[in-house]
Parts: C-alpha cells; structure tokens; sequence
C-alpha cells in the first residue's frame, strides 16, 4: 500500500497569497474539483480517518456524515485563527485511509508540491520549515543623479560594442554600410550668430562658418581628419580647418523626421540661420546626437581624457566648472555632476547634449536668414538681400 507524503506528518498555519479565482484539483484519484475563492490556506492531515468521515468499499469517494459542527463553532474556530473573507470548509479522502481536511483560500498547486516534496525529501516527522510570506518591495526614493549617470554610462558602453562589433562583421562580409549614402532627416535646425559674415570670430580671432558673398553657409575648413569630437572640444587650432557647422535641432524619429518644434538658443546671438538638410541636396552629412555622442565616447584623441580647463584664460587657467543648467543634463551622457573636476570629453559631452547640437558637414546651399532687430524681433531677408549684406562685409 502506498504511503502518501501528507499521510506522514502534520501541516498547519501555512498561508499562501494568491490573486483571484482558482479552480484546483487535488489529484487524479480524489474526483474532485474545489472552486477556491479564499485568502488563507490552512492545511492539516493525519494517519486516522476522521470521525466524521465513513471509508467506503473499494476505494470509492467517502461522503461526510450529516454531524458536522454547529455553525457557531465554525465561526469561533474562524475568529480564533483571525481568517478574514470567504471560507469555505472541504474534505476529501486519500487511498489507505488518509484524508485531508482545511480551510483553503488563494491556493496553488506549486505550493502542494512543494509542501509534499520537503515532507518526502526530509523523511521527518516533524512541521517542515516555514515559508516565509513574499512581500513586493517598491522605493519610493529616486535614484541620485550619480546613479542615473552611471546606469547611462554602462548602457552606452553596451551599445558602443555592440555597434563596433556589428562594423566589424560588416567589413568581414564585404559589407558595404560604411559606404551607403546617409538619409538627411527632416528637422528644422537653427544658429544664433551676431557676426554671421564674419569669418574670423571678432575679440577671439577665432576662425568660424560665414556666409560668403554668393550667399552660402560655408565652414571654416575642409579637413578630411577633423572628426566630431575634435570639433565639439572646440581647441582654436582646430576649429580653424574643421569642415562642420553646429546647428541646434530637435531629435528624430525612426523615420528622420523631427519630433518636437524649431531649438532656438537667442543667447548666442541676434541673428537666425534655419536650414533644412533633407530640404538641401547638395549639403554634405548631417551627424545628430547619437553620432556625436558615439564619436565622443570613443574618442582616442590626445588629451581628451585630461581635466578641463579653461583654454582661454592665462595660465594657471582655472577648472572648468559646469553651470547648473549643464549639471542637470550630465546624468543624460552618463557623466556624473557631483564629481569635482571633469575632463575635456567630459565638457564636451555636456555642452553638445546642453545645445542639441547637429553637425552639418561641407557647404550649406539652402538656409533662411532672419535679421535680429533692436526691439528683440527677428526680420527675414530673400536670397538677394543675404547676398547684398554678404558683399558689404567681403
């Protein structure tokens, strides 16, 4: 005769959360289907048959006999155990006498087995150990700006592998992606300048994109090693050859196409420059701020890595400290703003997410040019009227 595992101990107090309605059957051999809609599940079992329970011949379902206990005593027993909600008292025998009898509530199948299984595996006679109630834990406490930087920054550092690996795949196969044409999305993107004639930053001496006398946007140079990162770090010597002229853009879509209004930063200047790449074949790459991001980050250039400072100030040139606008936008490129000091990567990782800096590389065909007026108002000049100031300045 077969000895079944709640046929060796004592079960009881072991509650069980559960959400909701659940149909249960407690065996193949029981025949019998419980509708639990309960809390709380207590089970308890023994050797002996219950005396309110009859064995029937053959192994057939034995039937309770009418004595059950009066209903005030259910009820004390109930309050007693503090059980809250709808109870609802089953029996139900087991082949060689054993039976189980309990108040069952919110139960799970996994939790008989695994209640069967630890009895069976320990092979003692005693209460196996308590399962201790799941409880969800949610913090209410927000995560600090050091650890949003610093999530950001290994997801980043996933991403950045993942895509040089997938390069690298490409050029195995004879890819050809490197060489493929970008699509130029289609994002209103606009520059301040208060000398936008001027080829030569006046009181810096800095070199800078101008509108020329034909009335195009051109860049300072037209290097062909000039990279992203060495344009945003922005050192005098290089700004001088870069081929790229920064604009400030909304983020695109999956379908190039802008996803909120014109950027305007009126503190860089009174004058407005609008352009359109997807509007202006013959302008050059355009690179957004998952490129210049992504250029940044893996930068080998000289230097980078070393504490910013500022350049422009006699030596010794005093750190480069971040505005609080600058702070709030570091946990964004995973840098974190509660450190004291920052390097050049760093730096310029903060002010090209600050500006939402595009890149526009070679010559700009195709632009608007608003005039800034004394009162704050901007006046939009034709094609013919750009040319005109164009020439007063060459």
């Amino acid at each position: 005769m077969r000895i079944w595992p709640w046929q060796r101990t004592r079960w009881s107090d072991h509650v069980i959360p559960w959400r909701g309605p659940l149909r249960l059957c407690l065996s193949r051999d029981c025949g019998r289907e419980l509708s639990i809609k309960c809390i709380s599940w207590r089970l308890t079992s023994s050797r002996k048959a219950h005396p309110r329970m009859t064995e029937a011949s053959n192994g057939a379902q034995l039937r309770p006999r009418p004595n059950r206990p009066p209903p005030t005593q259910l009820r004390a027993q109930m309050k007693d155990n503090s059980y809250k909600g709808m109870k609802e008292r089953t029996s139900c025998f087991r082949p060689g006498g054993g039976y189980i009898m309990g108040t069952i509530t919110r139960v799970t199948t996994t939790l008989l087995k695994q209640g069967a299984r630890g009895v069976s595996h320990s092979g003692s006679h005693g209460a196996p150990t308590r399962m201790p109630r799941q409880v969800a834990h949610h913090s209410t406490k927000a995560p600090s700006p050091s650890q949003i930087a610093s999530e950001t920054r290994a997801r980043n550092n996933s991403l950045d592998l993942m895509s040089d690996i997938m390069d690298a795949m490409d050029r195995r196969d004879g890819g050809n992606n490197s060489a493929t044409p970008r699509i130029k999305p289609d994002v209103p993107l606009s520059r301040r300048e208060n000398f936008a004639f001027d080829a030569i930053q006046p009181g810096y001496g800095t070199s800078k994109s101008a509108i020329d006398k034909h009335g195009k946007l051109q860049p300072a140079g037209d290097s062909v090693t000039t990279s992203a990162s060495d344009h945003v770090d922005g050192e005098k010597s290089i700004k001088a050859k870069t081929p790229y002229t920064s604009f400030s853009g909304p983020p695109v879509g999956v379908d190039g196409t802008a996803t909120g209004p014109l950027v305007d930063n009126p503190l860089y200047g009174k004058d407005r420059i609008v352009t359109n790449p997807a509007k202006d074949p013959k302008s050059g790459v355009v690179l957004d701020q998952f490129d210049i991001q992504r250029d940044l980050r893996t930068s080998t250039r000289p230097g980078f890595d070393e504490t910013a400072v500022l350049r422009s100030e006699p030596r010794p040139q005093p750190l480069w400290q971040p505005t609080p606008e600058e702070r709030a936008v570091m946990p964004q490129v995973g840098v974190d703003p509660e450190k004291p000091s920052f390097t050049f990567r760093e730096r310029a990782m903060v002010n090209s997410a600050r500006d939402k800096e595009y890149l526009v590389k070679g010559t700009i065909h195709e632009f608007d040019f608003f005039q800034g007026q004394p009162d704050g108002s901007l006046k939009p000049l034709s094609k013919q009227e750009v040319i005109d100031e164009a020439r007063k300045k060459s």
